[in-house]
């Protein structure tokens, strides 16, 4: 670390006093790994140093952080010695709150190019964790990097560097010193236009510091309601994974040449279209400086030839090199072993991190399978981005308002088995589920004229089955009234449970009171299906209330189809395409399977089934396990990777039944009361 003391007072200046502040040649330090303090002199500094071997990925310090108030800094702490070692922790109200590491941390010197060592700063901990980014050999100084651009303690740029760098740009317009600047190769444009960005980006982080949350979903205490159930990766928290690759020194002027044969031997160097080979995420080259024995800076050229798995005996690959290499590696080839990351930087913030062992790219797509370090797929899933979507209060009360109709559902059920008045008794287990379109598509369904709108229908309490003050839910003719549906009135009653009753209520010409939502496409009506778990009621073990809502949806389906022009592929009708299912417990792995089959798209579910629902993986391995579901079902089948159909899994996550952040007029069902009052024993959910 550079070591200014500021001549803040003319007393400090004092001969005898400087005396006093000057540093010596070592400093004693107790530490796990036996690393050094030295000031080797040159007007460095002191530095950190390794007295062994450390190998990659290797945490060496923990550094504790003392934290200056930004006030207090700005009036006394800037104008002393502690400008020059301390860094920005964390911006607040457009002022910030300054950072001193302890430890070790403020002695790590500056490497520009290639520093062998990356830090997280840990906002929860109030530490900083600094871990090793290659292989490093003892007495090797450990380096990290305070940023792009000059130091504060470098004078400004002479005359002649000026001058390089003017001459450095003007060379930029040359399309091959371009391709051996930046290295794009295999690149398509919109991931050139995107990392453009993320290096601009990462070229705004002040002193080179990388921030990074505390390990877990990035949500904040109080979150959203719903929580994606998924064993996917937070990008803010994915590791940092690393492998073999070779790596060859070249003159910057063979770089074009160098690129030239990259783009004629792909198959050999660099299958782009797998994991195990694949270098699509990284640059083709990063420079660095050395001295000479004379003093004076060298600048060398790394050029990545492949992954190590391309190419494992090193010997044919010098025979080849030399044999379709040419001139471009000279006669005498000499690759060697680097560390290069698996996948592409997850976010812009996180570049750095990843820049700092390899020059590589930003990927964001929360969807895209990237290979970890044994080539399997990781699954990325972007918390912010459902964190964003789960504040929406609409949103919220529509998934709210279907919870709450589950329930009622059940209820109702229990109470009709319960009720002594009845002739016919009933037996009812306390599971329901309703169908429904996903919240995107159903905001959009149009009203008929006089009925309430989507809006307003909402705003009802969907814990009433009947009544003034209840929603409307089921199918009614998305036509004109003067059609009859009287041919399929028998496949009708008997699929979805209708009484005649209810039937010529559902035929008669819409009013004010009874709502007709429609898609924006002719004679499609909205898909609406409650069911009822009739396993003990019909003595059928497979009618579950999924199975049940599966084919109640297959009845109107058909009737759609059979009123249009569109042709219908044999089987399609029970099909959930595009259709968001919402239970009161987390599916079985049956019921799981049936919806991969159906193709649905959205599961919703309150309670979990331990031990015997489909989705929450709780007993598959670590990695597989979903987050925040280690209480519910032993699969997770919505994300094995050889089926033909994935579908997303939303789970409840507030202790009760209740709007977040709102006034409820009366108590809201705890979940765990949930769980009590319909408890159905031993069976599959």
């Amino acid at each position: 670390m550079v070591e200014t003391h500021l001549p803040a007072l003319a007393a400090d200046q004092e001969a005898h006093v400087q005396s006093l502040l000057q540093y010596p040649s070592s400093t004693p330090h107790l530490n796990r790994f036996g690393l050094s303090i030295r000031d080797p002199g040159g007007g460095r500094g002191r530095g950190v140093y390794a007295t062994a071997p450390l190998a990659a990925d290797t945490l060496i310090e923990v550094s504790p952080v003392l934290l200056f108030p930004p006030a207090e800094y700005a009036e006394y702490g800037s104008k002393t010695q502690l400008d020059g070692y301390t860094f920005v922790w964390k911006r607040t109200g457009g002022r910030a709150v300054m950072a001193l590491a302890l430890g070790l941390g403020s002695l790590f010197n500056h490497h520009p190019t290639a520093p062998n060592v990356k830090y997280v700063l840990d906002h929860a901990t109030h530490s900083i964790s600094y871990t090793t980014t290659r292989a490093v050999a003892e007495g090797e100084e450990l380096t990290i990097s305070y940023g792009a651009g000059r130091m504060w303690w470098e004078p400004p740029p002479s005359q002649e560097v000026t001058e390089r760098e003017e001459q450095e740009k003007r060379q930029a317009q040359d399309p091959d010193h371009a391709a051996m600047e930046m290295g794009r190769i295999g690149l398509s444009d919109d991931e050139d236009e995107q990392e453009s960005s993320s290096v601009d980006k990462a070229k705004r982080v002040e002193n080179g510091i990388e921030v990074r949350s505390a390990p877990g979903p990035s949500r904040p205490a109080t979150g959203p309601a719903v929580y994606r159930i998924t064993a996917g990766v937070d990008p803010v928290t994915v590791p940092l994974a690393t492998r073999d690759a070779w790596i060859i020194d070249i003159p910057p002027t063979s770089a074009s040449f160098a690129v030239k044969f990259l783009q004629k031997h792909p198959a050999e160097l660099q299958n782009r279209d797998d994991g195990l080979h694949s270098t699509r995420h990284l640059r083709s080259f990063r420079t660095s400086t050395s001295v000479d024995p004379n003093g004076r800076k060298v600048a060398r050229t790394h050029f990545l030839l492949c992954l190590r798995t391309a190419f494992p005996d090193r010997s044919r690959l010098v025979s080849w090199l030399r044999t379709e290499g040419g001139s471009v590696f000279g006669e005498s080839p000499e690759p060697y072993i680097g560390q290069v990351p698996v996948i592409a930087a997850p976010t812009k913030e996180r570049l750095t991190e990843w820049q700092a062992v390899w020059p590589c790219i930003v990927r964001t797509n929360a969807k895209e399978l990237v290979p970890d370090n044994g080539g399997n797929p990781v699954l990325l899933v972007d918390r912010k981005g459902d964190e964003k979507m789960w504040h929406d209060s609409q949103r919220v009360r529509w998934a709210w308002n279907r919870f709450k109709r589950c329930v009622a559902l059940a209820r109702h059920a229990l109470q009709r088995a319960d009720d002594q008045s009845t002739v016919v008794k009933v037996k009812a287990i306390g599971s329901a589920v309703h169908v429904t379109h996903p919240f995107d598509a159903a905001r959009h369904f149009q009203s008929a004229n006089g009925a309430m709108t989507w809006e307003e229908r909402e705003g009802c309490d969907w814990s009433q089955l009947t009544g003034p003050g209840a929603p409307i839910i089921g199918r009614l003719p998305p036509c004109e009234a003067t059609t009859t549906w009287d041919p399929h009135k028998e496949r009708i009653i008997s699929t979805l449970g209708m009484t005649e009753a209810q039937w010529s209520a559902f035929n008669t010409t819409p009013s004010a009171s009874v709502a007709v939502y429609t898609s924006p496409s002719p004679g499609i009506g909205t898909i609406e299906v409650d069911a009822l778990d009739m396993r003990v009621a019909l003595r059928n073990p497979l009618k579950h209330a999924v199975i049940s809502a599966v084919s109640r949806v297959s009845t109107l389906r058909g009737i759609d189809r059979s009123n249009s022009s569109l042709a219908v592929a044999n089987g399609a009708d029970y099909l959930l395409t595009g259709l968001a299912l919402f239970t009161i417990y987390e599916p079985c792995i049956y019921c799981c399977m049936a919806l991969v089959h159906s193709r649905v798209s959205e599961v919703y579910f309150l309670l979990p089934s331990p031990g015997r629902g489909g989705c929450c993986g709780a007993n598959l391995p670590q990695a597989s396990q979903c987050d925040r579901a280690n209480d519910g079902g032993i699969y997770a089948i919505q994300e094995q990777k050889g089926l033909n159909h994935a579908f997303t899994v939303w789970r409840w996550m507030h202790p009760s039944l209740a709007l977040p952040h709102q006034p409820n007029e009366e108590p809201a069902d705890a979940l765990d009361d949930l769980a009590t009052e319909l408890h159905i024993g031993l069976l599959d959910p």
